[in-house]
């Protein structure tokens, strides 16, 4: 990591907050070919970073029968990708 202080956030994601999302990360070159279906429960959306923005990771959950199981895999960023990921995040103002 950075050795930088990290920050965790849980966020409820709807289906605009999900689509925006998805876009970043396809404009990043990731695939992010999951499925996100809110009639099967709630989707969250957790986003960890590190204060200096040098890091950047997160992870679609889905809460079906009183858990959150993974819907995405992890994705993360490092560097100057994760500075640009992060801005990204703030101008759709997710953090």
């Amino acid at each position: 990591m950075t050795g930088s202080s990290i920050v965790k956030k849980v966020l409820s994601c709807g289906r605009k907050c999900s689509t925006e999302i998805k876009d970043l990360l396809i404009d990043c070159g990731c695939d992010a070919d999951f499925v996100l279906d809110e009639a099967k429960g709630s989707i969250y959306v957790v986003v960890v970073f590190s204060k200096d923005k040098n890091y950047v990771a997160l992870q679609f959950l889905q809460y079906t029968s009183f858990l959150c199981n993974p819907v995405s895999d992890v994705f993360s960023f490092e560097g100057v990708k994760a500075q640009d990921f992060f801005e990204n995040l703030k101008r759709i103002k997710l953090i």
